[in-house]
């Protein structure tokens, strides 16, 4: 099926019961993110997408489309009061439940890393963004490793600081996805 020569459709749904599920997966989607407390104190945080679904359009060895569909309230950072305003105040998840990623430009399945366009779809707005993918094919499994540096501010979501820790503006999105015909 991969190596066909006309277009076919796929789909895989990813869904954890659990962090630590999500966090072990083969396939996983990651966002890394840092904070400042009292103006110099810096530390790390993770967050994780629980639930989410790749839709692509394969040609031959070209990936011609692909779709990553993220449920806002499947993303998880291990922090109840840290995840909530994610979900309420930066996303509105509940007017605006998902995330999408959509890489129009065709992506080669040669095992090299390739900077594309994509368009990041959050809080009902179409935003730009690049992103690198690394796909590849054997046999019967294809991977994809696709990462990226996204900026809240431009992608107008809600500063979440709050007076004692500053979040900064940058984000660094990572995913690996698996699949097999």
């Amino acid at each position: 099926m991969f190596a066909c020569a006309t277009a076919s459709a796929h789909t895989v749904n990813y869904s954890f019961e659990s962090l630590e599920e999500a966090k072990k997966s083969a396939s996983f989607i990651k966002f890394e993110m840092s904070n400042t407390k009292i103006g110099f104190l810096t530390s790390s945080f993770d967050g994780f997408a629980k639930k989410f679904s790749v839709n692509y359009e394969l040609e031959g060895a070209m990936v011609k489309t692909a779709r990553i569909t993220l449920s806002i309230d499947h993303l998880d950072t291990d922090s109840d009061g840290r995840n909530e305003t994610m979900k309420t105040d930066c996303f509105n998840y509940k007017k605006f439940p998902d995330i999408t990623i959509l890489v129009a430009d065709p992506i080669p399945i040669d095992g090299k890393e390739h900077s594309i366009p994509a368009i990041m779809n959050l809080r009902g707005t179409d935003k730009p963004i690049q992103v690198t993918v690394k796909a590849q094919r054997d046999g019967r499994k294809m991977t994809a490793d696709i990462s990226g540096i996204v900026s809240l501010k431009e992608l107008d979501i809600p500063d979440p600081s709050i007076l004692v820790a500053k979040i900064r503006d940058k984000v660094e999105l990572k995913a690996h996805l698996e699949a097999s015909e």
